[in-house]
């Protein structure tokens, strides 16, 4: 009995811990085919929310480039969470070449329209010396930008 019971709480606290790649909109978790039709069709969330439906495999295979692909028509078009997201797969390497310094330039444009996540990012990127020069003062500046928002500082890497 005991073994089950914390077999049960491993599970249950693995759920909790799950890596999760991306931000996205809470509106559409899953893959529909009206989500797919709306991103064809060139809207920006619905585009974001399809590649994070590939980095979930949220009712499709799991598909870093194809993500990859979504967020960057999405970035493009000036969606902040695609270009946190797109710094997020830059940073990391998934689904396209690492590329710190492009990872910065996508946190740099979601965080100075007002993102926390990205906002936090940049704050990492500064004070590590991820793609641009260790700058604590940069590093706190970003930090506290999403700490303002009620961000709970953690690793989003």
């Amino acid at each position: 009995m005991k073994k089950y019971v914390f077999l049960i709480i491993m599970s249950m606290i693995s759920l909790t811990v799950l890596p999760q790649n991306t931000v996205y909109s809470p509106q559409n978790k899953f893959y529909s085919d009206n989500l797919y039709a709306s991103a064809v069709a060139g809207n920006a969330k619905a585009q974001n929310d399809l590649g994070s439906c590939y980095d979930r495999a949220a009712g499709v295979k799991r598909d870093y480039a194809e993500a990859f692909q979504w967020f960057e028509k999405s970035a493009e078009q000036g969606f902040m969470l695609a270009q946190c997201n797109i710094g997020i797969y830059y940073a990391s390497g998934l689904g396209t070449t690492k590329n710190e310094k492009l990872a910065v330039y996508w946190y740099e444009k979601a965080a100075n329209q007002g993102l926390p996540p990205a906002q936090y990012n940049l704050g990492e990127c500064y004070m590590k010396g991820i793609g641009v020069a260790v700058n604590e003062k940069m590093g706190v500046y970003w930090y506290e930008k999403a700490a303002s928002k009620d961000f709970p500082l953690h690793n989003m890497f």
